[in-house]
């Protein structure tokens, strides 16, 4: 099958709603996780200066290994909307759709139209790249340079930038991929 706009979109269109379904589940797991978890800490009384720790295997056995870490007290904070958990998936989800629009589709676009992929622009994935860059580049932190941005306007400078459902709603309706049941 010869490549075509239509078959690219309508990978992009897959893709874009496979990734916003694994943020909002990720975000609705989390939510999950938080309240299951933090009622059982409760009801243990335990102690919120000790640490509840991650890995892999029995932790009673000595050759298990663990490789994450909270603070007890600290848990409910990480994993609230707002925590380090929801701010970290929103920045992967972020920089794996741009990544997909960079590396797979603007390359296929400029195939078909036999052009530089330079020379190929869709100014709401021209945000996201700014958004990327703070991201990558400045721990997450908008800089000046998120000004430019013509369509996805959610973030001024020295705002931490969060990325939330509210966020990806918006950019798929910017693409027409919203619907309604």
């Amino acid at each position: 099958m010869s490549e075509n706009l239509k078959l690219i979109r309508a990978d992009l269109d897959l893709f874009l709603n496979d990734q916003a379904g694994a943020f909002l589940y990720g975000i609705m797991g989390i939510d999950m996780v938080r309240d299951k978890l933090g009622e059982r800490l409760r009801q243990a009384n335990a102690d919120l200066n000790r640490y509840l720790l991650l890995g892999d295997g029995d932790p009673n056995h000595p050759h298990t290994i663990g490789y994450q870490r909270w603070q007890i007290g600290c848990i409910d904070r990480n994993l609230s909307r707002e925590g380090v958990v929801c701010f970290t998936l929103g920045h992967q989800w972020l920089v794996t759709v741009f990544a997909y629009w960079e590396h797979e589709c603007r390359p296929r676009i400029a195939k078909v139209y036999r052009v530089s992929v330079d020379e190929i622009k869709e100014p709401v994935f021209g945000d996201l790249r700014l958004i990327r860059n703070d991201i990558l580049h400045n721990k997450g932190i908008a800089s000046a340079k998120i000004r430019n941005c013509k369509v996805l306007q959610w973030f001024s400078p020295d705002q931490r930038i969060q990325i939330t459902s509210e966020n990806i709603k918006d950019f798929m309706a910017k693409l027409s991929l919203t619907f309604r049941p």
